[in-house]
């Protein structure tokens, strides 16, 4: 009778290769709170997937998942949430009312590297806030000014802590290749056209089945087999003609928008560097456009994220001419002129002659002024 009964309850507590339990505490909140297990869709939005109370300050799930993936954790009425990786196991959660964020998630192999991962961080990214902190009220007095000496040494002091944390995750990525916090550095990785796809490639390679057969280990893959023609756009030729469509969906191109001078912008709301830049780029076309400047913005946006490429337009306040096919970088556009990285700069005379590229800031300011006669 006890051997049936030890077996019985052994049989109740394993988990299939498709489950994992949560477990979990949280101090602060009444008994009977509500608490809700979600996930994220296509589309960037929380879907509830389960829901359960809390009980003496305890709480658990039980669920299914398909691939390794983020689920996260949404008490009532508490900001915040708790993100923890989906996969086979028993996951304990210590979270914490007051500061969601601290929360602690261990007790799978890739929600223990995830942790190690944010610990280690940690030193890096108080030295950024830090700097953020200190340097404020320069930045937003350098952007007021349109000082662009002063914005880009910001930039490139801020793009330090950058590399650290992207230094990070390729360290977790070539010694950790079954973590699954690995795939989706190397995804991120993937779509940035400086980084050295042969090495990532070998990455790639090295990481598990499992995780190459998830959607971000299938999306890296795309990225990093995917070869960008090279088609001349260089100075001294002729601009190749394109078209797309605007915000309001209309179709239009660059020969039937060149102005005296025509600045090809290729950028994108995702785009952080492309964003910093912006308000330079305003203050510019603010003061040539009465002189014959034209602006065309192509947007390497990516499918589905039309409305946030119309809002940054709005935001920064880019009145100029605007399009994108939101194919991100297979967009024909950027192919077509050879850009790998953004933002990225075309300037053309008024018969559509390509006279310079990728310049910024004071050197732009002066080649317009030069082709302008101002």
């Amino acid at each position: 009778m006890l051997i049936a009964l030890a077996a019985f309850v052994t049989s109740c507590n394993e988990l299939k290769e498709n489950e994992f339990k949560v477990e979990g505490t949280i101090e602060g909140l009444a008994n009977d709170t509500k608490i809700i297990l979600e996930r994220q869709n296509e589309l960037g939005q929380f879907v509830a997937l389960d829901s359960t109370t809390l009980k003496d300050g305890k709480f658990s799930f039980k669920n299914e998942f398909a691939e390794p993936e983020f689920r996260y954790i949404q008490f009532k009425d508490v900001p915040g949430k708790v993100p923890f990786i989906a996969e086979n196991g028993t996951i304990s959660v210590v979270a914490y009312k007051d500061s969601v964020h601290r929360s602690s998630v261990k007790g799978t192999y890739s929600n223990d590297q995830y942790l190690a991962y944010i610990k280690e961080g940690e030193a890096s990214n108080k030295k950024r806030k830090a700097f953020q902190e200190a340097n404020n009220a320069k930045w937003m007095a350098a952007q007021q000014a349109q000082d662009t000496a002063t914005i880009n040494a910001l930039m490139k002091e801020s793009k330090k802590y950058e590399d650290e944390m992207i230094a990070i995750g390729k360290n977790h990525i070539k010694n950790y290749p079954k973590s699954f916090i690995s795939v989706l550095f190397l995804d991120h990785l993937a779509g940035m056209p400086d980084e050295d796809k042969t090495e990532l490639k070998k990455w790639y390679d090295n990481l598990s089945e499992t995780l190459k057969n998830t959607k971000p280990g299938k999306s890296a893959l795309e990225k990093l087999n995917f070869v960008v023609p090279q088609l001349p756009s260089n100075v001294g030729q002729e601009a190749p003609n394109f078209s797309a469509p605007n915000p309001d969906g209309k179709v239009i191109s660059l020969k039937e928008n060149l102005g005296k001078v025509t600045i090809i912008d290729f950028w994108a709301s995702w785009c952080k560097p492309c964003r910093i830049e912006n308000p330079n780029m305003v203050a510019l076309y603010n003061d040539f456009k009465g002189k014959g400047l034209q602006i065309i913005g192509v947007s390497l946006d990516q499918e589905n994220a039309g409305e946030a490429w119309k809002q940054a337009i709005a935001v920064d306040k880019l009145t100029w001419v605007h399009m994108s096919n939101l194919k991100h970088w297979k967009d024909p556009i950027a192919q077509l002129y050879s850009v790998e990285s953004i933002p990225a700069i075309f300037i053309l005379d008024e018969n559509g002659t390509i006279v310079a590229k990728d310049l910024r800031g004071d050197a732009l300011r002066a080649k317009i002024a030069e082709l302008l006669g101002a």
